[in-house]
């Protein structure tokens, strides 16, 4: 009798167990295949991902490339500006006693210094030219205006 009722509760027991144990595999399969979808998922949004950033990369160089052009332009129109308004005409006759300097009366902050220096040979170049002809005019430029040039490491020329 204790046997028999020990037998019903063990075989209950283990049936239960046996439920419990289907249904713990079941929910453990459906965790596998969701961890399997978001794994999927992740290789998807990082193959993405990396399409949006060589997307990006193409559209900077790209950005950047039309960049330079405008720069170039720009710094062509600052250069012909200044062409032109130092021989506005070709065909005038180039008067001998007539000079062009920079002026040195502003200066842009950005640079944060002051060029010393030429503003001392300037005034020495039109003191010296006054000294050999009283009568000598000139016309001021105003150095800023050729910010366009600005090498990188100083020094350097304007074509």
């Amino acid at each position: 009798m204790i046997f028999e009722k020990l037998k019903k509760i063990v075989i209950a027991y283990i049936a239960n167990n046996f439920k419990l144990s289907n249904k713990l595999t079941k929910v453990n399969n459906h965790l596998g295949l969701k961890l399997t979808e978001i794994e999927k998922a992740q290789q998807v949004l990082a193959q993405k991902l990396q399409n949006l950033e060589k997307q990006m990369h193409l559209k900077l160089y790209s950005l950047d490339s039309k960049m330079q052009v405008l720069l170039r332009k720009s710094m062509e129109n600052e250069i012909f500006a200044l062409r032109n308004s130092v021989l506005p005409y070709a065909n005038l006759p180039i008067r001998l006693s007539h000079f062009l300097l920079l002026s040195y009366n502003k200066h842009i902050p950005k640079y944060s210094h002051h060029n010393l220096g030429d503003f001392i040979q300037t005034i020495a170049t039109k003191n010296a030219l006054l000294f050999l002809n009283p009568k000598t005019t000139f016309e001021f430029f105003d150095r800023d205006s050729l910010i366009s040039y600005y090498p990188v490491r100083g020094g350097g020329i304007i074509l």
